[in-house]
């Protein structure tokens, strides 16, 4: 799934001026080549401008919102929206210059999060497994801290077609110095404001980072392995059992390649993608 071409369709460029700023307009054409791809897939797209790009011979405007909306099964149509600051118009304030809230910087705090979850190894990466190398039956838990960074800001336009689906993905590339799969944006929110004549969103972001990650990690361990294949080329695998031939009340550790470990190896552990990694940088993170 990708996107074969972007065009910019010149009869969109538009502009509007009101009493404390200007904003102007561009229009694009997106073609994807799959039907399946969505709207993070398009704004993704090279060719388009990112946020705070500046408009082409003007670079008072930037980019301050993304909109796309699909027009066929392939075809997307994408609105971006530049915004200026002007000074010097009489506001509420009583003469001072009214900024445009647009171009207010954005609202940034830290805190922490804790949560209680099951942990399946020690501070020094060994399997937390009995004497007899077997994993517990109940879990063992730890509380979490994940640091946890609020952003609180102005945009021309919102999207929620788009922002759903960020909610819960993970950064696809370098965040605030976090490497990838690192930051999670547990919540995101948009908020219509009307101020006079002027309209614009305001939202809030919250990212969770966690060093280690947010993948999920097991333990391999169960009460079969692999016994080759049959005569279809399928997995055929045999129960594990006692040196008395019985079925095992509790799984064993695995190799990792589907076989019962041997004694002394070191426990083996299978990581599962469970959430989407994608680029913050298209919605303007």
């Amino acid at each position: 799934m990708s996107v074969v071409n972007v065009k910019e369709n010149w009869s969109g460029d538009d502009g509007q001026v009101e009493e404390n700023a200007s904003r102007r307009t561009k229009v694009y054409t997106v073609l994807t080549d799959s039907a399946a791809d969505d709207v993070a897939v398009v704004l993704a797209a090279d060719g388009l401008p990112v946020w705070n790009a500046p408009w082409p011979g003007d670079g008072q405007f930037g980019v301050r919102g993304r909109v796309g909306r699909r027009v066929s099964t392939k075809l997307w149509e994408v609105t971006i929206s530049y915004v200026r600051q002007t000074w010097g118009g009489l506001g509420s304030s009583g003469g001072d210059p009214a900024a445009d809230p647009l171009d207010q910087p954005p609202q940034i705090s830290w805190r922490s999060n804790a949560s209680n979850e099951a942990i399946d190894e020690d501070v020094e990466g060994n399997a937390i497994i009995n004497s007899a190398g077997e994993p517990f039956e109940s879990p063992v838990t730890e509380e979490f801290h994940d640091s946890v960074l609020v952003i609180r800001e102005n945009i021309a336009a919102y999207d929620e077609s788009v922002h759903r689906l960020y909610r819960g993905a993970l950064n696809a590339n370098e965040y605030r110095g976090a490497p990838p799969g690192v930051a999670k944006i547990a919540s995101i929110q948009g908020e219509r404001v009307f101020s006079g004549e002027l309209t614009y969103w305001q939202r809030t972001t919250e990212v969770h980072f966690r060093e280690t990650g947010w993948d999920h990690r097991l333990l391999d361990q169960g009460f079969r392995e692999d016994a080759g294949t049959d005569s279809d080329n399928k997995p055929v695998y045999r129960q594990i059992v006692d040196q008395k031939g019985q079925p095992l009340s509790s799984p064993v550790l695995l190799d990792g390649s589907g076989n019962k470990l041997a004694a002394g190896a070191d426990p083996h552990w299978l990581t599962f993608v469970t959430k989407r990694r994608r680029s913050f940088s298209v919605i303007g993170l």
